[in-house]
């Protein structure tokens, strides 16, 4: 990060503290009426961005933790599917140790 240039770096800090704003805000509303089936989606949703399906080149790549969240923003609300995204990307990022500033913004 330390080659980015100002606007850059300032424009990723101002985006990880809306994110982090946003994430503390709706974490005080999870409603864990069926704990065991968000546990689920969370695993799944890791699962799909860790096992990526490979593109024509070495950069491109599909996941499918998009069909993931939706389930879970369709069945319990904003608030859960915030909550598995967070999760599932901070297993990707232990799985796969991609630059952390790259990972928050994938958040």
């Amino acid at each position: 990060m330390k080659t980015f240039s100002f606007i850059t770096k300032l424009y990723l800090v101002l985006t990880y503290c809306a994110g982090g704003m946003i994430f503390a805000a709706h974490m005080s509303q999870v409603n864990l009426e069926n704990p065991l089936l968000l546990l689920v989606l969370c695993v799944i949703a890791s699962l799909t961005l860790i096992l990526k399906v490979e593109g024509s080149t070495n950069r491109s790549h599909y996941t499918f933790n998009f069909l993931v969240y939706g389930f879970t923003f369709a069945v319990f609300g904003t608030s859960e599917a915030i909550l598995v995204i967070v999760v599932s990307n901070l297993v990707e990022w232990i799985w796969n140790k991609p630059p952390w500033f790259i990972q928050f913004v994938n958040a």
